[in-house]
């Protein structure tokens, strides 16, 4: 169960960082280009990666607590 929940945390940590890279890069490309509509579509498109922080957020609290009963 540990392992498992430290494999999801990770994931959610890797799928946040490439997609929170990937809008930044978006919408940066957006404002070089001074394309309004590329800079909200940047939004819109990696829009899940907000949800997929707060996931991540609550199973590493979550994590904490089993870390802790498991130690005794």
């Amino acid at each position: 169960m540990k392992k498992v929940l430290e494999n999801l945390i990770m994931l959610g940590f890797v799928l946040f960082f490439i997609g929170g890279l990937g809008m930044v890069l978006l919408q940066l490309a957006g404002l070089i280009l001074f394309d309004a509509t590329l800079v909200h579509r940047g939004r819109e498109f990696f829009s899940w990666i907000f949800p997929a922080a707060s996931i991540t957020g609550l199973l590493c609290y979550g994590y904490s607590y089993i870390k802790e009963y498991t130690k005794k």
